[in-house]
């Protein structure tokens, strides 16, 4: 009887040995099997050109600060030419200030900056309302045209006079011969000495018109027709 129990003992512990040989092999297999795949992933990845994905932040619910608007260079050197130079109109130069003259100019700082902006943004008037249409002095024209003939014939037109002091007297306007064009809103023109048809007139363009003869003339740009009295300035 105890050479049996003995002979199943050994049995019973051979087969287990055995099962645990045949788990720890299949437990290797397996790993085998799972490591592959990632090896052959890794360099076919490698072998790829991987696009980039862009991702959309997510939409914040947030009120944000708007964006400012990236500044414009303005690209503006103003310079004399030979006929011009300072040196030969101008013996010499000071900067006072608060009533003293400083020795050494170079020390002068000014308190503000001294900024030149972009011509658009000079007015956002409809129309011309400085000399040559804005700070740059470049632009004497408004809203375009439609050119066939590419020739110009007079509208229109409206007399003036002239003034006299002495043996002098002056006529015309000017030498820049420019007048001032706006376009007003029709809530503005109320509050305005016009013509009645003229604050009525949705598309009027009014003529400002400062003359030599001491006079400001208002004319519709139209018809030349005046806006409202001139004024005398004497």
């Amino acid at each position: 009887m105890k050479h049996r129990n003995h002979h199943r003992k050994r049995l019973l512990l051979k087969s287990i040995l055995i099962a645990a040989e045949i788990l720890c092999i299949l437990a290797i297999a397996i790993c085998c099997i799972r490591e592959q795949p990632r090896k052959s992933l890794g360099k076919a990845a490698a072998q790829m050109e991987i696009p980039e994905i862009a991702v959309s932040p997510p939409v914040s619910k947030e009120p944000q600060a708007p964006k400012t608007a990236p500044k414009k260079e303005i690209r503006f050197e103003p310079h004399c030419v030979p006929s011009t130079i300072p040196e030969n109109m101008i013996s010499s130069t000071e900067i006072e200030v608060d009533g003293t003259v400083l020795e050494n100019i170079d020390e002068y700082t000014p308190d503000s900056e001294i900024t030149f902006g972009l011509g658009k943004d000079y007015t956002k008037t409809e129309g011309i309302v400085t000399f040559r249409g804005n700070n740059f002095r470049d632009n004497a024209v408004y809203g375009t045209a439609e050119m066939k003939n590419y020739t110009l014939t007079g509208k229109w037109s409206h007399n003036t006079g002239s003034l006299t002091s002495g043996s002098d007297s002056w006529s015309g306007s000017g030498w820049t011969g420019q007048p001032l064009m706006s376009k007003w809103p029709k809530e503005m023109k109320q509050h305005m000495n016009m013509y009645d048809w003229a604050k009525e007139k949705d598309d009027l363009v009014e003529v400002i018109y400062a003359c030599m003869d001491g006079y400001v003339y208002f004319l519709d740009l139209e018809s030349g027709e005046p806006t409202r009295e001139s004024l005398n300035l004497g």
